[in-house]
C-alpha cells in the first residue's frame, strides 16, 4: 500500500503443472498422472478486491485504486499462465517495481494511509482451521500421550527428568512440548489440568503442573478452574 493504490496478493502453494486459461476461468494442475481443476485464483482475489474496496468506503476514505494479483510460490511448481496478473514469485519484485514506477496521483495522505493500517489491525480476525473438523474426526479418534520421535511410537513413559520411550528406550526431557503444540493447533489456546493429564496420559496433578510452570506457560483463572494460556507458548 501506498499514497498511490493497494496491492492485493493472492497466494498458492502449489506443486505439479499448473495451467491457468482466464477464458474459462480455470486453474489446472496435472500432478503423478492426475488432473483436477480448482476456481479461478483471479476471480477469487478480485472478489477480495472489491469486497475491500466496500469496507473502505464503509470507513469514509476516499476511493483508492486495488491492484489484484495471483502467484505462484511454490519452487518446483510448472506455470503456463499468459495472464499478466498471475505469475510465480519470483517475477513478483519486478512487477512491484513497475506498479510503484507507474503513473498515478496520490490519493491518499499519510493519516490517511496510518488510519487505514490502523483499521486493518482492529478489524483482523485470526483464521481458525478446525483440522477435526476438516477431516471429519473426533476427539476420541486421536491417539494420546507423547510421540517418540525416533521410532514414532507412543506413549513415551514419564520418568524421571523427562520421558523414555518403552519401545526403542530413547530419552528425552522435553518431547512433551510438542504433544502440547499439537494440542494447541487442534483444540485451542487453552487447557486445564484435566485435559492435559488425559492428551500426555498422565496421572498426577502435580506433575502437569510442574511441567506447566517449568516452561513457563501463564495459568488463567482461579486455583481450582485455572487453565494454562498456550498461546503464550506457542503461535499458529
Amino acid at each position: 500500500m501506498n499514497e498511490k493504490r493497494i496491492i492485493l496478493i493472492e497466494v498458492k502453494h502449489m506443486d505439479g503443472e499448473l495451467h491457468y486459461d482466464d477464458s474459462s476461468h480455470q486453474l489446472l494442475q496435472v500432478k503423478d498422472g492426475c488432473k483436477k481443476a480448482y476456481p479461478d485464483p483471479l476471480l477469487q482475489v478480485k472478489r477480495q478486491a472489491h469486497q475491500l474496496e466496500k469496507w473502505i468506503k464503509t470507513h469514509s476514505l476516499p476511493y483508492i485504486p486495488i491492484e489484484p494479483f495471483v502467484v505462484f510460490t511454490h519452487p518446483s511448481a510448472i506455470l503456463s499462465s499468459s495472464h499478466l496478473r498471475v505469475f510465480p514469485s519470483d517475477y513478483l519484485p519486478f512487477q512491484l517495481n513497475t506498479i510503484a514506477d507507474g503513473s498515478g496521483d496520490a490519493v491518499w495522505t499519510n493519516n490517511e494511509q496510518r488510519s487505514i493500517m490502523n483499521l486493518c489491525y482492529q478489524n483482523h480476525t485470526p483464521y481458525v482451521y478446525d483440522v477435526l473438523q476438516k477431516f471429519q474426526l473426533k476427539a476420541e479418534d486421536l491417539m494420546k500421550g507423547v510421540l517418540c520421535e525416533r521410532c514414532i511410537s507412543l506413549p513415551m513413559e514419564k520418568v524421571y527428568g523427562g520421558w523414555k520411550c518403552p519401545r526403542c528406550e530413547s530419552f528425552s526431557n522435553n518431547a512433551h512440548v510438542k504433544a502440547l503444540n499439537d494440542y494447541y493447533l487442534l483444540f485451542g489456546d487453552s487447557i486445564s489440568n484435566a485435559e492435559l493429564r488425559e492428551f500426555l496420559r498422565l496421572p498426577s496433578r502435580n506433575t502437569v503442573r510442574k511441567l506447566m510452570n517449568d516452561l513457563k506457560i501463564t495459568p488463567i483463572g482461579t486455583k481450582r478452574n485455572a487453565k494454562w494460556d498456550l498461546k503464550s507458548k506457542f503461535t499458529q
